[in-house]
């Protein structure tokens, strides 16, 4: 495989139809972005109260009879309402991730395809994406909650035992302390062995779910069957896969980096002024107040518009590998 072309190749779809940037977007929601909520401060002596009616009326706390119901039903709402945003931006990024797939095929192929054709294209797809994400993800969920609940029950057991035999034979806990540390080293080489287990286990679920991904979408197969297709072109491209891998996460390091040192002077911009001010005890002015506000903007719209480009290109990339992995190539559109 030419890395090099293809990276390049993947570029051109990207940097050429600038909408795949906003599919990046969406495809990249619930991964990391956001922003830090700003708190404003306002400082007042005790003169500020003198004249107010109320100084000399002895306070009465709350009867909590009247106000938990009332919290409770607020953090009830709250947690649906996250939930129901959760899925749905779940389901946005799903269909996205198929746009992205459907569209850099068709690019580069020379075909012609808008952000509306690229997200109903995805949409058609939506629900093998979803059952996919379930199946793949669900299990390594269920294998790690699994483990841990077994190392829970293994610990508790293990001390529980120790405990109640050194008690039964009249012995103290400094004598029973040495077994308990041996067990406590021992268990905790075992948790590092199933944290290597299962972060193994992550990397090539994820590996296996990006190909399955190319197989629902490119080939229209359908969720085991594409599994199964991933897992055949793995295998028989094992080490390009992992050279493609290795690459991505090279490149992944590269762009944190220039994303850090594009952020970090925006951020000191937005923040130091007025955290000096405040630990000289001074009050937030309006300034300090606008430079929170436009550079904590300013500073999510460009970790924003990084991440958005580099999901949109690593996209592109994986699904022109996976092109060349099965030969499947879309007729090129006739030059007019």
């Amino acid at each position: 495989m030419d890395y090099g072309n293809l990276l390049s190749r993947s570029w051109r779809v990207v940097w050429d139809h600038k909408f795949m940037i906003f599919l990046g977007f969406l495809a990249a929601l619930g991964s990391g972005l956001g922003s830090n909520g700003n708190n404003f401060n306002y400082t007042a002596d005790s003169g500020d109260f003198q004249n107010m009616p109320f100084v000399d009326t002895p306070f009465t706390p709350p009867d909590p009879a009247q106000f938990l119901p009332v919290l409770g039903a607020m953090a009830a709402g709250a947690l649906c309402f996250a939930i129901v945003l959760g899925i749905v931006l779940w389901i946005l990024r799903l269909t996205a991730e198929a746009g992205m797939i459907d569209a850099a095929s068709r690019l580069d192929a020379g075909q012609k395809i808008g952000f509306g054709e690229a997200m109903s294209a995805g949409w058609s797809k939506i629900w093998n994406m979803i059952a996919l994400n379930l199946l793949l993800f669900g299990t390594v969920f269920l294998v790690v909650m699994f483990f841990v609940a077994l190392m829970a029950v293994t610990v508790g057991g293990s001390v529980v035992a120790a405990v109640a035999g050194g008690t039964s034979s009249g012995q103290d806990f400094a004598e029973i302390a040495g077994p308990l540390v041996a067990l406590g080293g021992g268990l905790v080489g075992l948790i590092c062995c199933l944290i290597c287990g299962l972060a193994i286990l992550a990397i090539v679920i994820s590996v296996i779910y990006t190909f399955a991904q190319r197989a629902v979408v490119l080939e229209d197969r359908g969720i085991i069957d594409a599994i199964k297709r991933a897992w055949q072109i793995i295998r028989a491209n094992l080490g390009e896969v992992i050279i493609l891998l290795l690459l991505f996460l090279g490149l992944g390091i590269i762009v944190s980096l220039i994303t850090a040192a594009v952020a970090f002077p925006i951020g000191a911009l937005a923040v130091i002024p007025s955290a000096a001010r405040l630990m000289s005890g001074e009050a937030l002015s309006g300034l300090d107040v606008f430079l929170m506000i436009v550079g904590g903007l300013a500073l999510v719209l460009i970790v924003a518009a990084i991440r958005a480009f580099y999901t949109a290109f690593e996209s592109s990339a994986y699904t022109l590998a996976f092109q060349e992995f099965t030969d499947k190539k879309l007729p090129t559109a006739e030059i007019e």
